[in-house]
């Protein structure tokens, strides 16, 4: 085998065969060195060890199979070396920088890989990774590949910025943003906010704590509008993209609520893309370790003015209050409501409610809350773990 038909062959034994594993939906097949142990010029695998200079293409194969094995339910892989060997010749166009956007298409329960693959089935998705001619750096929503409503409503594709004075790498864009939309006519990745009442930047206002489930969806770019209804039926694992209104003291979409939903980039409802996260705050509103104030504290104006004009270009993409929440969202252009993956725990006198942490800003201030409810809708901007 040629470089680029080893390097499809590798990926292939990640992805190809993973029906039956209990993985989490929203984890992106990991690396194959994230599960190594390198020691000088021997990889460690289990109870393996192989001389890099001298292993052979399936010996390679062979450990990376064992590894995918490991994670079967029955531990019993169904794809073998001989068959990898047979269908890489055939195939073209393997681009070495999309591996793992590949390893995610396979990976994913919405898309039709058999096992063992086709090579019509992974010539097709090698295909059509390729025509989406991504950006160098590109980072694709965790969701890109999974469909929401039967189609797939979630192909966003972002990039990463650094803030140059705090040192901490973001997404350049709110997620669900029209310019990081690959089926929106103001597709354009590198585009950030041009102003902070530019709606084509506002994105996606989620509930906390909720997976990207289509609830959070909005036509920014025409009416400003949900593009689902609304209900009020609670539930902790919604089957619909309805957007959950709440009128009790509670303030929680949830039957159950569960703190931990946002809490890191491992968490269930993870609605980053792999190795992103919500901001934390981890030791209380005022707190220096504060994620959001350590990067508001780096503006030049703690205000939306500030907000526009720092690195993350952060627009007013406005809210929705839990009990009062309609169709269009409140305050789109004049605030900017950016929701924290950390809760308040509840004070004792009033147990039932346990609020979230948020950053909010207006034309004359930048707040930091600790005060808001987990049924609200708010935007989301990812950091890098």
């Amino acid at each position: 085998m040629n470089v680029k038909q080893k390097t499809l062959a590798a990926l292939l034994v990640l992805g190809i065969g993973m029906s039956g594993c209990n993985t989490n939906d929203n984890n992106l097949i990991p690396q194959i060195e994230d599960k190594k142990a390198v020691d000088g010029n021997k990889t460690v695998d289990g109870n393996k060890t192989v001389d890099e200079d001298n292993e052979t293409d399936e010996n390679r194969t062979a450990t990376i199979l064992g590894y995918i094995d490991s994670q079967h339910s029955d531990h019993n892989s169904t794809i073998t070396v001989a068959q990898l060997k047979a269908i890489t010749p055939a195939l073209n166009g393997i681009n070495d920088d999309y591996q793992d956007i590949y390893r995610s298409y396979i990976a994913s329960t919405d898309i039709n890989i058999s096992s063992p693959a086709t090579v019509d089935e992974v010539q097709s998705m090698i295909n059509e990774v390729n025509d989406l001619n991504l950006p160098e750096h590109a980072i694709l929503d965790r969701s890109f590949f999974k469909k929401t409503n039967g189609i797939f409503e979630h192909r966003f594709v972002y990039l990463p910025v650094k803030n140059n004075t705090t040192g901490r790498t973001w997404l350049n864009n709110n997620l669900g943003a029209d310019y990081a939309n690959v089926d929106s006519s103001a597709y354009d990745p590198s585009q950030q906010a041009k102003t902070s009442t530019d709606s084509l930047a506002y994105g996606s206002l989620f509930e906390w704590g909720r997976k990207a489930d289509g609830h959070e969806l909005m036509n920014r770019a025409t009416t400003g509008t949900k593009k689902y209804g609304m209900t009020s039926t609670k539930a902790d694992e919604p089957s619909d993209s309805l957007f959950i209104k709440v009128i009790s003291d509670d303030s929680d979409w949830r039957v159950n609520p569960d703190d931990t939903l946002w809490a890191s980039e491992s968490s269930a409802n993870n609605v980053c893309p792999a190795g992103y996260r919500l901001p934390l705050n981890p030791n209380g509103a005022d707190d220096a370790e504060h994620e959001f104030a350590i990067e508001v504290h780096s503006w030049d104006s703690e205000n939306a003015d500030g907000a526009i004009s720092s690195d993350l270009k952060l627009s007013a993409n406005g809210y929705d209050h839990y009990d009062t929440a309609d169709s269009v969202p409140d305050d789109a252009g004049s605030f900017g409501n950016y929701w924290s993956g950390s809760v308040v725990p509840s004070d004792g006198n009033n147990s039932t409610v346990s609020y979230v942490h948020d950053l909010f800003f207006y034309f004359s201030s930048a707040v930091l809350s600790d005060t808001s409810h987990r049924a609200d809708s708010m935007g989301v901007r990812c950091i890098k773990d």
